[in-house]
Parts: structure tokens; sequence; C-alpha cells
């Protein structure tokens, strides 16, 4: 389930600053689960990777 958050959020550009002003929500993730999906999707230091390949490949 996370994965497919995950994948939303990066494939619908959007969706990340709806989801911290809580216009978007998502059916089973909790307040918390979804502080963390901003926290780390908001974390400007991946290294230089592209967001899409940090978390599954």
């Amino acid at each position: 389930m996370l994965q497919k958050v995950v994948d939303y959020v990066v494939n619908h550009p959007n969706a990340l600053e709806d989801l911290k002003n809580n216009k978007l929500d998502f059916a089973g993730v909790s307040e918390l689960e979804k502080a963390a999906l901003v926290d780390v999707l908001n974390d400007q230091d991946n290294n230089g990777l592209e967001v899409e390949m940090c978390y599954w490949k």
C-alpha cells in the first residue's frame, strides 16, 4: 500500500503539496504515516538521486 502512495505522489507533481496542506488524504494512511511520508519525500538531501529511484526498484 505504501508503495502505491509513493508512486502516486511521485507521478502527480502537486500531490506532495496537497498532502502537506491537508488537501489530499489516502485511505488507510494514519496521520503519523502521512507526516513521515511528507518528511521523507520533502527531504532535499537525497544525494543527487531522483526521487523515483530512492525508494523502490
